[in-house]
């Protein structure tokens, strides 16, 4: 780590008050092969740092899955799914198995592009087998950060439908196809989703057509 941002660490740590909270990224560094982030954590002195390499996206770019499209209050938009995967599963579309049941999930990006730090269009439902059908469980979101945990619009809880159409997969392939529809009115919230402003809400109706990942399934 840099002389002068291990001091600037050093100082925060020394004023509690003045101490970013954990989670902040405080240094990025491009290296080979990705770049190096520099996060701080709770500490026993008040701050730590991680550093964690993450991955660039291989030759060619970041591999696309597919489309969710969909009407926002009427109006036309479209998300890309893609594969992250490097060395572990990490796609934007995928189904897992969570308490026993079949959680589906999918996040779309922006304007087809891989970096969108904002603007995710985020659905989950879970479904009780690998099979077609309609989701319990619904959520549908539309991020305005980088996180489904940060400020967003989202369905009111029960208010959401997630259907899977159709689902294809060739034996124990990891990758198989997948596409679907959901609805939602979605209203502002933050962090537990525990209120919501419902007068600034917005309908959503939209598809999906995306390769799928099976995660351990």
């Amino acid at each position: 780590m840099r002389p002068f941002l291990v001091l600037a660490l050093l100082a925060l740590a020394a004023c509690a008050e003045t101490v970013p909270p954990p989670g902040t990224v405080v240094a990025e560094e491009e290296v080979e092969g990705g770049t190096l982030v520099t996060t701080t954590s709770g500490g026993p002195q008040g701050m730590e740092v991680i550093r964690t390499f993450v991955p660039g996206p291989p030759e060619g770019g970041w591999p696309v899955m597919g489309t969710m499209r969909a009407r926002l209050d009427g109006r036309p938009f479209e998300w890309t799914t893609f594969d992250f995967s490097v060395g572990a599963f990490d796609a934007t579309a995928w189904l897992q198995r969570v308490d026993g049941a079949i959680q589906l999930s999918l996040r779309g990006l922006p304007d087809g592009d891989p970096e969108a730090d904002r603007g995710w269009l985020f659905v989950r439902g879970t479904l009780p087998s690998l099979a077609p059908g309609e989701t319990t469980a619904a959520v549908v979101a539309l991020t305005k950060e980088d996180s489904i945990v940060g400020p967003r619009w989202q369905s009111l809880p029960g208010a959401a439908t997630l259907v899977l159409e159709t689902l294809e997969r060739d034996g124990d392939e990891v990758y198989g196809h997948a596409t679907g529809r959901y609805a939602a009115t979605v209203c502002p919230t933050d962090g537990e989703a525990i209120a919501f402003d419902e007068t600034d809400c917005r309908r959503v109706e939209g598809t999906f057509d995306t390769e799928i990942q099976f995660d351990s399934l």
